[in-house]
């Protein structure tokens, strides 16, 4: 570890594309999930999958260790995904607008956030 800690984010960088995306053979998830739903084996239970606004940004600077620019992305759906990019595009559009909207009603309906004096019924019963 104390080698790995000494080398700067640019030397490991180009070394993540050889890891996997998923880590299994754990007690957690002992089998490779694709493999697992491709011979029919996976639980009977429905399956919620997600990802976060930055997923995979660590694997896609591996490949443009200086970033995507707006002009090579169309290109870049392009390749990933032939003629349905446009599609993949404009849903990219939307799920990030729907995003935002969810984000600026949610912030609407919160309560305030306390002040940073304000103490909790721990604190002030100490």
């Amino acid at each position: 570890m104390a080698c790995l800690r000494r080398k700067s984010a640019a030397e490991l960088l180009p070394h993540t594309a050889r890891f996997p995306l998923l880590a299994y053979g754990t007690s957690l998830v002992p089998q490779e999930p694709a493999k697992v739903f491709a011979a029919g084996k996976q639980a009977a239970v429905p399956l919620l999958q997600g990802n976060t606004r930055d997923e995979h940004v660590e694997f896609t600077l591996a490949v443009y260790p200086h970033g995507i620019t707006a002009r090579q992305y169309p290109a870049m759906l392009t390749t990933a995904f032939g003629a349905a990019a446009p599609r993949v595009e404009l849903l990219q559009l939307l799920n990030a607008s729907l995003i935002l909207l969810v984000g600026a009603l949610l912030q609407r309906s919160l309560p305030p956030a306390l002040p940073a004096t304000a103490t909790t019924g721990t604190q002030a019963a100490r």
